[in-house]
């Protein structure tokens, strides 16, 4: 099973729906995030997992980054 079969597609769908975007309209640079899709559940969801798998600490365990 890949990314673009979960959900029927909506998965895959919201992970790559938003965009970032370059803004100097307040005459400094920052990005602003839009969203081009239905709202990010999954991605957001995708993220917390990734962090979590990313910081977790296990006993006798070593993750380097």
């Amino acid at each position: 099973l890949n990314a673009r079969e979960i959900d029927c597609g909506e998965f895959y769908a919201q992970l790559k729906a938003s965009s970032r975007v370059r803004d100097l309209a307040a005459g400094e640079l920052r990005y602003v995030w839009t969203e081009t899709g239905t709202p990010g559940f999954y991605r957001q969801a995708h993220t917390f997992d990734h962090i979590l798998g990313a910081y977790r600490v296990v006993p006798g365990l070593v993750v380097m980054i």
